[in-house]
């Protein structure tokens, strides 16, 4: 069965009580088909007070993207980068599943973001928790190497323990090739029927484990 490896790395300064990291790696999409690698990075740290630090990041290696994705990547500067609506265009997603609902988050390559919790499928909790999240930094990198695009947030509240506490993570991606196609990256392996990354049963379950 496949599984998200979290590494628990330890204490790295005193503020700092555990960090959890998430790497995985996107190659193919919904339906089986093969595309350039999308590299995931999540980087969960336990600060003080109950705040998290969270940084997710996705990178790929230029040479290997097509122009259509490497559009993808595109910058875009922008000061409001709140903004529902992202996969409409191009868009990188991860959940986190609890027993009781399960949190979206996502990120665009011009460092737009989104986060919503649900209660159950589909169904989005009544409070607004975008207020738990507050930008810490923002990074866009694009040259003939490496494409790049990170976001780190503080994360406070139930958000911080949503975070901390899940179970479970599915990560996905939709990528526009033009007005009429999307490609629907997923991790674990084809799927049938229409792309639903909301259910359930597509997440893959979190194994923590010690780094070396």
């Amino acid at each position: 069965m496949s599984e998200v490896t979290i590494y628990n790395e330890g204490s790295i300064k005193s503020a700092v009580q555990v960090v959890e990291r998430n790497s995985a790696v996107l190659s193919s999409d919904w339906y089986g088909l093969q595309h350039p690698a999308l590299y995931y990075s999540l980087d969960l740290v336990q600060l003080e007070d109950g705040v998290c630090r969270f940084t997710f990041a996705v990178s790929a290696y230029a040479k290997e993207l097509t122009s259509v994705a490497l559009h993808a990547f595109s910058d875009c500067a922008t000061t409001d980068r709140f903004r529902e609506g992202l996969w409409h265009d191009n868009v990188f997603e991860a959940f986190f599943y609890r027993d009781n609902g399960y949190l979206e988050l996502h990120l665009s390559p011009d460092g737009h973001w989104w986060v919503s919790d649900f209660s159950h499928y589909r169904v989005r909790a009544k409070n607004d928790i975008s207020k738990n999240f507050s930008i810490n930094t923002v990074q866009i990198e694009h040259d003939n190497t490496i494409v790049m695009t990170a976001i780190s947030f503080n994360v406070t509240g139930d958000s911080a323990d949503y975070l901390r506490s899940s179970k479970f993570c599915f990560l996905s991606a939709v990528i526009r090739v033009n007005d009429n196609q999307q490609i629907f990256y997923t991790l674990g392996g084809k799927k049938t029927g229409r792309p639903d990354f909301h259910n359930s049963d597509n997440a893959l379950p979190i194994r923590k484990k010690t780094s070396t």
